[in-house]
């Protein structure tokens, strides 16, 4: 039988705080970890999956929180 990962809380993104996201990635300047951490805030608010979103950002996860590529556990 497969594991059950935590549940996360539901991520509500309003259409004015999902503009603003969206426009921080299209940004050219934008930070690379603060892109990944918009996009797995739009990922949860699209009601994907920690672990989808872990692997659609590239990041791992861990339990119930996701590190990013190269740090310890």
């Amino acid at each position: 039988m497969a594991r059950k990962g935590p549940v996360p809380e539901p991520v509500v993104v309003s259409d004015e705080d999902r503009e603003k996201l969206e426009a921080i990635l299209r940004r050219g300047k934008t930070e690379q970890r603060l892109a990944a951490r918009v996009r797995i805030v739009l990922a949860l608010a699209d009601g994907k999956t920690l672990r989808a979103t872990a692997t659609e950002v590239g990041v791992r996860f861990c339990a119930d929180t996701l590190t990013g590529r190269g740090k310890a556990e």
